[in-house]
């Protein structure tokens, strides 16, 4: 029953910044917004496949592949490898949310659900990253008109978005430096999560195995009636017990 829900404060925006006979333009005029077919592929097993991210991977710190697929069987497997530095959207569940393809997903097939998005011009790379991640941007791809809510984005959709030209070239050039400047501290900080994973596994060479996959099983007498009474399964946890063990030698 809300009016927002009918009137999405983006449109308002939009109208706005169309009113004007200048200082603006459409986003296809910039870069090139484009999606790869829906994914058609065979899972296998992670020692012949490939890893693939679904979308709302992409955005973790540092993402697990939990699927595998065969090259030989995924359709246009080469467009759905994605360059350090190009700009990836949401086009569907959290509509808009824009994010930079870094280290963490080189060589993964990512998922379709994710829009491309490259600049024609570089100088206008960073610009563009910067426009999208406004709230206020993102509000505006959600409500393209009056009375209606886009719940899912098309290439069309972002073709169509008003982006404003910033009037001075230096904020082409401080956005680009911000951008790099992202790009290299999200690089980094992958590097130093593999270090010091690395560290770890060297100082407890027992506890890098593969603990996750095996059950274990407890007495309700070592766990209910001990000393300790711990009664989350991750205190009788193998992995933790092998940790424990390596500290008292």
């Amino acid at each position: 029953m809300e009016a927002e829900s009918f009137l999405a404060s983006g449109f308002g925006t939009r109208l706005a910044i169309e009113s004007k006979a200048s200082g603006w333009t459409q986003l296809v005029n910039v870069a090139r917004t484009w999606q790869p077919s829906r994914l058609k592929g065979i899972q296998v097993d992670p020692k012949f496949g490939t890893s693939f991210l679904a979308a709302t991977q992409v955005y973790d710190v540092r993402p697990v592949p939990r699927k595998w697929l065969s090259l030989d069987r995924t359709g246009d497997h080469a467009q759905r490898f994605v360059d350090e530095g190009t700009i990836l959207l949401t086009c569907s569940g959290s509509v808009g949310r824009a994010t930079l393809a870094h280290t963490t997903i080189k060589d993964i097939l990512i998922s379709h659900d994710l829009l491309r998005i490259e600049a024609i011009d570089p100088d206008w790379w960073g610009w563009i990253y910067t426009y999208l991640r406004a709230q206020t941007v993102r509000e505006m791809m959600k409500a393209a008109q009056y009375g209606h809510i886009i719940k899912h984005l098309e290439t069309h959709h972002l073709d169509e978005l008003p982006i404003i030209i910033p009037r001075e070239s230096k904020i082409f050039q401080e956005c680009n430096h911000g951008t790099r400047r992202i790009l290299e501290c999200r690089n980094k900080a992958f590097r130093k999560i593999n270090e010091a994973e690395r560290i770890f596994e060297g100082r407890f060479p027992s506890a890098s195995g593969d603990f996750d996959e095996a059950a274990f099983t407890r007495r309700a007498s070592q766990s209910l009636f001990s000393a300790r009474r711990r009664f989350d399964a991750w205190s009788h946890n193998p992995e933790k017990e092998a940790i424990g063990h390596l500290e008292k030698l």
